[in-house]
């Protein structure tokens, strides 16, 4: 049973990276539609999952992706808008399922850290690939109707009937979450679109700081780590308005604060709300993570961005320190 679990999350993560490869936002505007519809879809995505099973959400999903993929040299900003909607209903389920897979097999440690990790490859090769040909996309296409087509052959591992929104809602910790979750998407999202092309090579970093950030919150806990990642941010981002070489130090800030982020979200709640309070809190962040974005294009835009950080980080000192991170079940 544990070998037909870990081949199942194997496809679902694989899944997922050839989702994120095969965006395309290679200017602002495209980038900008990719996050409207990637936090838009959160909540739809989870109540269509209640429904028919998360095994058909992955298919449907994928499907999606490769109609994306498809249209990537054709039309960047569909491309976004599909693709971005297709990895938002793709990635709650994905939470669920891989989530649930890895805790029957003793791995949930291995949860946050897989899927940022994914994130931040998927986002290289996607800022890599902007500028490849049609035969990439046509690949990509190709590559998610099989993988979709595997998927669909498995078993509806979990159909969850309750989502418990209602709680979720009504949790206070999550607004200031969403907030500072809102701040650290932006400053990853607004790298694809500056770094697109060879440059792409300068977002190499943000992958080992998987690893890094979580041995940083092993060592100094995770109220430290996102205080210093956001205060990072802010400078590193003005500084990388004049100096391109330093949007991978940025790259590496966003990682630490964004992985922070969820491994704290785990401190906060039950694993029976994880992803219905990810997905709440990536729905209310729209608003943030949209004027953040569109404002990075300039200097000015980015000095402001580098105020919402020093904000991101003063809401984090107001929260309290985890008595206990779970080190074992989390990280």
């Amino acid at each position: 049973m544990r070998q037909g679990l870990g081949a199942l999350v194997l496809m679902i993560l694989v899944g997922y990276l050839l989702i994120m490869v095969s965006a395309a936002p290679s200017n602002w505007e495209s980038m900008m539609l990719f996050t409207i519809f990637f936090l838009g879809t959160q909540i739809p995505a989870i109540l269509l999952s209640s429904r028919i099973g998360n095994r058909d959400v992955l298919a449907i999903s994928m499907a999606m992706a490769a109609i994306g993929a498809y249209l990537r040299q054709v039309n960047p900003y569909l491309n976004s808008a599909i693709i971005g909607a297709a990895m938002g209903i793709y990635f709650t389920s994905m939470v669920s399922v891989v989530g649930l897979a890895l805790g029957v097999m003793g791995k949930t440690r291995h949860v946050i850290p897989s899927y940022v990790f994914l994130l931040a490859a998927g986002l290289f090769v996607s800022s890599l690939a902007s500028n490849w040909g049609d035969g990439y996309g046509y690949m990509m296409a190709g590559g998610l109707l099989i993988a979709g087509l595997v998927i669909s052959l498995s078993p509806n591992i979990i159909k969850v009937h309750n989502i418990h929104l209602r709680q979720v809602v009504n949790n206070r910790d999550l607004l200031l979450v969403s907030i500072i979750m809102a701040v650290s998407w932006a400053y990853l999202m607004q790298l694809v679109p500056k770094l697109h092309g060879i440059n792409a090579v300068l977002m190499l970093p943000m992958i080992p700081a998987v690893m890094l950030t979580k041995y940083l919150i092993k060592l100094f806990g995770i109220r430290r780590v996102m205080t210093i990642s956001f205060i990072g941010l802010g400078a590193a981002g003005i500084y990388a308005s004049f100096n391109l070489g330093a949007a991978s130090i940025v790259g590496v800030f966003a990682v630490m604060a964004y992985m922070s982020i969820l491994v704290m979200l785990s401190t906060l709640i039950s694993p029976m709300l994880f992803t219905t309070s990810l997905a709440y809190i990536y729905e209310i962040s729209i608003p943030i993570s949209i004027l953040m974005e569109y404002a990075m294009i300039s200097i000015i835009g980015m000095i402001g961005a580098a105020g919402m950080s020093c904000i991101a980080a003063l809401v984090v000192l107001r929260m309290k320190e985890p008595s206990k991170i779970f080190e074992e079940k989390i990280i």
